[in-house]
């Protein structure tokens, strides 16, 4: 091996990666949280090493490709200046991008945010004991996050929380007519200790409250995803799943 090219490996393990969302690098049953096995806290520790990540993790591209682009086009219906809500904002960049271009965005995680914006309001807590003021979003979005509700996978996170009234908090911060985004797991009902997968039974029945205006899935093909149907699909290991739901609901 020539000289520069261990040297160009050798500063790519000593130098953190830049932020590579929505594409990561992963290894495969890693896992983090107050759940998760030895081995698998393990493994995810090796993705802080940066030499070690960059030979042992494989590329991926994650369902935020397809999320994020939906939450996105569904927020620029509204006016600028519309109040949405942001549901579990931890590690995601729509906040900033709503923000930047003019809308008003709150965004509620129990982990912190460390990005600021003049029109992004970050409350770190529990969501449930956390006071806003009733029917004063236009839009509440949530992506990938009800289906951690209640499993108490995460550190911080409760295991005793009701998905049920999750929802209907939702509800009541939304505006008569206001829209609620979300996007889950979807294919055979089943729950992991990680996160939980939806069917579209399930989902009829947690938002039952709700009226149904538009509903896309997304299938994993190789390393994409690409526009599918309702069927139920398996998940490819306990650790990951292979369809996405994307619904938009009215109150």
């Amino acid at each position: 091996m020539k000289l520069k090219n261990f040297l160009r490996n050798f500063w790519k393990g000593v130098v953190p990666e830049p932020f590579g969302y929505p594409y990561t690098r992963r290894i495969f049953n890693t896992g983090y949280g107050k759940r998760a096995t030895l081995t698998q806290k393990l493994r995810f520790l090796i993705g802080f090493v940066p030499i070690l990540r960059h030979h042992f993790y494989k590329f991926d591209v994650t369902e935020r490709i397809v999320e994020d682009p939906f939450v996105i086009f569904e927020v620029g219906k509204l006016p600028v200046n519309a109040k949405v809500l942001d549901f579990g904002c931890f590690g995601s960049m729509l906040p900033l991008q709503l923000s930047s271009i003019g809308y008003k965005v709150t965004g509620i995680d129990y982990y912190g945010y460390v990005y600021k914006h003049s029109n992004f309001k970050f409350i770190q807590g529990d969501f449930l004991k956390i006071k806003l003021a009733e029917k004063s979003f236009d839009l509440i979005y949530s992506v990938s996050v009800l289906e951690h509700v209640g499993i108490g996978w995460y550190v911080i996170e409760k295991s005793d929380v009701s998905l049920e009234k999750i929802i209907r908090k939702i509800k009541n911060l939304l505006k008569p007519g206001g829209l609620l985004v979300v996007t889950v797991p979807y294919g055979r009902a089943k729950v992991y200790p990680y996160f939980r997968v939806f069917d579209k039974k399930q989902l009829e029945e947690f938002f039952k409250g709700f009226k149904l205006i538009k509903e896309k899935y997304f299938l994993r093909k190789s390393t994409s995803w690409i526009i599918s149907d309702d069927s139920p699909v398996g998940p490819s290991s306990a650790w990951e799943f292979n369809k996405v739901a994307c619904w938009v609901l009215k109150k």
